[in-house]
């Protein structure tokens, strides 16, 4: 007995001694979790490879994190961490989400080495835009780990947290995990701490970071790494501490390659006394000042130009009822200190338009503005020919090592449209079919996105006619939709449609005008007939009263790849006034087109943004009045 129990006492000091050698004595999580991490193989000075987001990229981007996988396998590093970010996220549909979370699993447990996740928004934030809706929390927890949680390895002290706490775009971490994080730094006595999470909580003024950093400092704390930017950059160094930002293994790019825009994962060698970090593309391992901090945010300022600052300053006439023969004024802004050359484009994005010149080229001083002009003409073209043009405007920027950056803003063309619509006396029933003859001599009203941005769908948008009565304004719209969303309650969660008019004239004179309060319809009610409110615009969310006396009738077409939908907007709705006007009136219509996703893309007849761009609906009287 007394040999059993010496025996067992040599065993558990052998063991103790194993886990103090290869540094595995502590793995501290911070939440609970169904998934199991494997303890990182030991090594003498050991290689982390780190992967970055892989989110909004195309369904190629799993190939592109296949490939740093394989890579990171002939590497051998003793483990791999992802800084968040796995999967698209943002569903309501929990088992789109389990598809998806499989196939980005199939991929990483191709790793040979221990994977230790981090949780990113698009892990855990779920469609429903309810901060209290924990169910992607759940998921990640099941499938990839703790929410945040800490481990040590060969003498170095990791500390993985979670930024996501507020389920919203705002990052925060709360006073449980701030609790937690004080704990774990107190309990270790690492010679090296590294500090990783999603999103740079360092870069958002109201997420409190400054008190984390001075608890940070306060320990051997060499680097803080994080991601969710989809952008590469060596950030700041402060206390001794030097801060990162990583780019995408897999995830959508959207700035050129010395702009940060990088596919690559990151190696982190841990020695005894210093760290480096280099990233790795295919064959090529970079520096990490390869993108410097000043660099990157004088680009991301030129990236991030108000529409204001750098867009087209006025409308130009539609080529729907006669031929366009004039020019473009373009406002040309350089934020920057240093003189900007700049290019200046038309592009007739397949219609008819021919710009002359094609392009014009600027040297712009430091912190100045000029504009630049380009002509350009368009035939004749029926509606449903039009297409919106755009301008190109590219800044090349000289970066401190002197390679030129190209900086491309894309802005749309405001077209001021105009519809003829008589006043009709036609008998109108809401069916969702427009099978009466009037609606055959209505004006048609097609939809375009206006403002050009990475996420636009390309889908084409709905069509409209619409009559304008005695006792208000019928519509009806027609639209191919690859997914017809109807989620009642959610209002611009789902697809809807909206109606806005002015009063007066509807020239397009320079300035602003307020966009009024709109009506918008969610037309797929419960038994077909749809809801509306009042509501003041917001491109996003409608919030406003129930608008009283508007029917629509809405029918989901046959296979669920379309909508048509059929109303009524009473004047009183739409411009607190029974009567009907005269004349002319500034008028918008347009719909969402939600997928169920989190994202709603707005179609419209005219741009939204300001009244001024509203399009004319002109009023005629009835023949024989």
């Amino acid at each position: 007995m007394k040999r059993s129990a010496e025996l067992c006492f040599l065993v558990a000091a052998l063991a103790l001694l194993l886990l103090a050698r290869t540094g595995l004595a502590r793995f501290n999580p911070g939440t609970d979790t169904a998934a199991q991490l494997s303890d990182p193989a030991p090594a003498d000075g050991f290689t982390v490879a780190i992967l970055a987001d892989r989110t909004a990229g195309a369904e190629s981007g799993l190939a592109v994190l296949e490939q740093a996988v394989a890579e990171i396998n002939l590497i051998r590093p003793a483990f791999v961490v992802h800084i968040g970010d796995l999967v698209p996220g943002y569903l309501r549909d929990l088992d789109r989400w389990e598809e998806d979370i499989e196939r980005v699993k199939a991929v990483l447990d191709k790793l040979e080495v221990p994977l230790f996740p981090l949780a990113g928004n698009h892990d855990v934030i779920t469609g429903t835009d309810n901060p209290e809706d924990h169910r992607g929390e759940e998921l990640h927890q099941r499938h990839f780990g703790p929410l945040y949680y800490s481990f040590d390895h060969r003498g170095a002290h990791f500390i993985c947290l979670y930024t996501e706490e507020s389920l919203r775009s705002a990052p925060r971490m709360g006073r449980r995990q701030l609790d937690w994080l004080r704990e774990d730094l107190s309990g270790t006595a690492a010679r090296h701490v590294f500090v990783l999470m999603h999103k740079p909580l360092w870069e958002y003024p109201d997420a409190g970071w400054d008190a984390v950093h001075a608890m940070l400092r306060e320990h051997p704390v060499r680097a803080v790494i994080a991601g969710h930017f989809h952008h590469y950059y060596k950030s700041q160094q402060r206390d001794g501490i030097q801060y990162y930002v990583l780019g995408v293994t897999g995830g959508q790019i959207f700035s050129p390659e010395l702009a940060g825009g990088l596919e690559h994962y990151c190696l982190l060698r841990v020695e005894p006394d210093a760290y480096r970090l280099a990233l790795v593309k295919p064959g090529h391992i970079l520096p990490d000042d390869y993108i410097q901090n000043d660099d990157f945010k004088n680009m991301e300022r030129l990236r991030f130009l108000s529409r204001e600052e750098t867009g087209v300053a006025a409308a130009i006439r539609s080529p729907e009822l006669r031929p366009v023969d004039g020019r473009v004024a373009v406002i040309v802004t350089n934020p920057l200190d240093r003189p900007m050359r700049v290019t200046v484009r038309g592009i007739a994005r397949g219609g008819r338009w021919a710009f002359r010149p094609p392009a014009r080229s600027l040297l712009i001083g430091a912190g100045g503005r000029q504009y630049a002009y380009l002509g350009v003409r368009s035939e004749p073209v029926s509606s449903e020919e039009l297409v919106v043009p755009e301008v190109e405007v590219q800044y090349t920027y000289v970066d401190g090592r002197g390679r030129s950056v190209p900086i491309v803003l894309r802005r749309r063309v405001p077209l001021d449209r105009e519809a003829v619509a008589p006043l009709s006396k036609a008998s109108i029933a809401l069916d969702a079919r427009a099978a009466e003859r009037a609606w055959r001599a209505a004006p048609v009203l097609t939809t375009a996105v206006w403002q050009a941005g990475p996420f636009e769908t390309g889908e084409s948008g709905p069509v409209f006619r619409v009559i304008p009565t005695l006792a208000g304004i019928y519509f009806y719209a027609e639209s191919a939709d690859a997914f017809v969303s109807d989620f009642h309650g959610e209002r611009i969660l789902s697809d809807a449609v909206f109606l806005g008019a002015l009063p007066g004239p509807g020239d397009n004179a320079a300035g602003d005008l307020t966009v009024p309060p709109v009506v918008v319809i969610f037309p797929f009610g419960p038994t077909g007939a749809g809801q509306a409110v009042r509501a003041y615009w917001d491109p996003k969310r409608a919030i406003g009263a129930e608008a009283e006396g508007v029917h629509v009738v809405g029918r989901v077409l046959e296979g669920g790849k379309g909508w048509r939908c059929e109303g009524l907007v009473p004047w009183d709705v739409l411009l607190s006034d029974p009567v009907p006007p005269s004349g002319e009136v500034r008028f918008n219509i347009g719909a969402w087109d939600n997928d169920g996703d989190l994202f709603s893309e707005l179609h419209s007849w005219a741009p939204t943004g300001n009244a001024t761009q509203w399009g004319r609906l002109i009023l005629q009287s009835p023949e024989g009045d």
